[in-house]
């Protein structure tokens, strides 16, 4: 088991698992949008969505969850997936247009802001 350093775009080319993993428990997806969605619902499960801030930035002015699909400059997420928290009231949408081994390190990211302790499978 390794902690960060998660795959980089050198490794894009090969094959790695979307998948952390927070104690005994593996947070998997067979693609970014299902991994991410899995993520926030592995979160919403130990009620914690509540301590993520809106917008939640991947860098500079790009958005990885906000409470509409676009970018801070209003353009519109190429691929996104509305996301629906268990009590039905908390919604907001997930920007899935990255790359495997981006969508691992967000994954991750959003893990720890919530205070989980992550750690990934080479």
């Amino acid at each position: 088991m390794k902690s960060h350093p998660y795959p980089t775009a050198r490794d894009a080319r090969t094959s790695f698992c979307l998948a952390v993993n927070v104690g005994d428990q593996r947070i998997t997806g067979d693609n970014v949008p299902e991994f991410l969605c899995a993520v926030l619902n592995f979160i919403d499960k130990h009620n914690a969505l509540a301590e993520l801030t809106l917008p939640f930035c991947t860098s500079g002015k790009n958005f990885l969850l906000a409470a509409s699909p676009e970018q801070k400059n209003g353009r519109p997420f190429p691929a996104y997936r509305r996301f629906e928290g268990k009590d039905r009231t908390t919604h907001f949408y997930i920007n899935t247009n990255h790359p495997r081994f981006f969508a691992l390190r967000q994954g991750a990211r959003l893990l720890e802001a919530t205070g989980f302790t992550v750690s990934y499978d080479l």
